[in-house]
């Protein structure tokens, strides 16, 4: 039988609510009609979708969307196969590899032979060794930003822009050994605009031409985007290049100094002469080094502007970790106050709030059927707000967290990092950034988000407010300040 002829019978399939059932072990699900369905009653909202779909289904749900096969799943021995992967049998293929013009075949896109030459590169730079140069790096970045707000006067800022520029700072500082002064708007500008014209968004034109049943196989949609000419793909590109430059500009001026220290460009400058690899480490760092730790503490401070009781219980608790010079990790992460609200702050918004894998051979697990060139996909949003594992799950409670942030949920109920060998290598980067950044600007401010009815999700690479947070900075006239 032809690709074409077999592509239309899935597609007719489908269409008549058909699921294949081979012993029974394939896993329930929608056809096109009852999902496109779905899809219409969440448009708005469109992380209640997968949610929906869990809640109606079970927590593995099986569906033909063209002639792609999707599993979304909760179910933690299918969610273990794909983070313990140690075959490489489950790949990042349909959706990452539309990733790679934002930031290449560099760690977080990369797959087996590369994704273990670049961790085993990158590891050394994020070692605990590492701490007491990051903490100072983190804490002379904030400090330039607070003296500039206090030296203007700043009244008011759009907090999720503050928060991208002052984390790609830091990240440019502690990775690269670079500081990229005014450049900072420029990047975190074109990182806004790779998110909102994101490969999710801007894919779902394209794609749709490979969901064609016989297409599946044909890179109908990479033609496409390389070939036709719209606005949305202009602002991609163009932003697309301003990355790409910055990464070469850091590269360029590291070589050009021939200095080589410990961090992580060191590392790759000293490990490989792969300069298209170098290129794409930068770019990913760049855009997912800053970026989701940016966002995570937008929806932190949200979050406090709403329950100023745990701002009073960070500030009390902070006095002792901050009075320390230098920063020592070990006082800082004594803030269980702090550490609770950063824990159920990646609860309920997880920057990675989505991660998927494709298996390229049919393969059953956990005695679930799953066909050739199925993506799987895992939504640890979904996990995070399912009612079975939480009480109250959509209700802002740090207090879940306090006994540390190893309490023990069930398994796979809180996995803002990840799990497994592919856990997110930045996971007490981020940490040692939320233990400073936000103590030190309660000491100085309190904060006000103005439009804070205004704010929803909204799921692209990261899970981003829909739209700026605009805050009011208010001066306290008591208090600490940043020495």
């Amino acid at each position: 039988m032809s690709d074409g002829r077999r592509g239309w019978i899935l597609y007719l399939h489908s269409m008549l609510n058909i699921q294949e059932q081979n012993s029974g072990k394939l896993a329930p699900g929608p056809g096109l009609i009852a999902f496109l369905g779905a899809v219409v009653r969440n448009r708005k909202q469109s992380l209640h979708l997968f949610q929906e779909l869990f809640e109606t289904y079970g927590k593995n749900v099986f569906f033909r969307f063209g002639s792609i096969p999707y599993l979304f799943t909760q179910d933690e021995k299918l969610i273990e196969a794909i983070c313990l992967d140690r075959e490489n049998e489950f790949i990042k293929g349909n959706g990452y590899e539309n990733l790679h013009p934002i930031m290449g075949k560099g760690l977080f896109t990369a797959n087996q032979e590369q994704w273990e030459k670049s961790r085993k590169i990158s590891k050394p730079a994020f070692h605990r060794d590492r701490y007491a140069p990051f903490l100072k790096t983190i804490e002379d970045s904030l400090k330039r930003r607070l003296d500039v707000w206090e030296r203007d006067g700043t009244k008011s800022v759009l907090l999720l822009s503050e928060m991208n520029e002052l984390t790609l700072e830091i990240i440019c500082r502690a990775l690269f050994g670079q500081d990229l002064g005014d450049h900072l708007k420029e990047i975190t500008d074109a990182v806004t605009v790779l998110v909102h014209e994101s490969v999710y968004q801007r894919d779902s034109f394209f794609r749709a031409f490979d969901m064609i049943p016989g297409l599946g196989t044909i890179p109908v949609s990479h033609w496409l985007y390389h070939h036709v000419p719209t606005p949305s793909l202009a602002r991609f590109r163009k932003a697309c290049k301003v990355i790409e430059d910055t990464a070469l500009e850091i590269i360029q001026r590291r070589k050009k100094s021939g200095e080589l220290g410990d961090d992580l460009l060191s590392r790759y400058l000293g490990e490989t002469s792969d300069e298209i690899q170098i290129r794409d480490e930068v770019m990913t760092m760049i855009l997912v080094g800053h970026e989701t730790t940016a966002t995570a503490l937008t929806w932190l401070f949200m979050e406090l502007s709403r329950n100023p009781k745990w701002v009073d219980a960070i500030r009390e608790e902070s006095k002792d970790a901050l009075s320390e010079s230098p920063l020592s990790f070990e006082m800082l992460s004594a803030q269980k106050s702090m550490q609770a609200v950063w824990s159920e702050t990646l609860r309920l918004y997880p920057p990675l709030w989505r991660f998927s894998r494709q298996v390229f051979e049919e393969k059953v697990v956990a005695g679930v059927r799953i066909p050739k060139g199925t993506v799987m996909a895992v939504f640890p949003y979904c996990n995070h707000r399912d009612p079975k594992f939480w009480n109250d799950p959509n209700t802002f409670m740090p207090e879940r967290f306090m006994k540390g942030p190893d309490t023990s949920f069930a398994k796979f109920a809180y996995i803002p990092f990840g799990h497994g060998v592919r856990f997110c290598i930045g996971k007490y980067f981020a940490l040692m950034e939320a233990l400073v950044i936000v103590p030190r600007i309660l000491e100085r401010y309190d904060l006000k988000v103005e439009n804070i009815d205004e704010i929803q999700m909204d799921p692209k690479i990261s899970l981003r407010p829909n739209t700026e947070v605009k805050t009011t900075l208010i001066r306290r006239t008591a208090g600490a300040r940043v020495q």
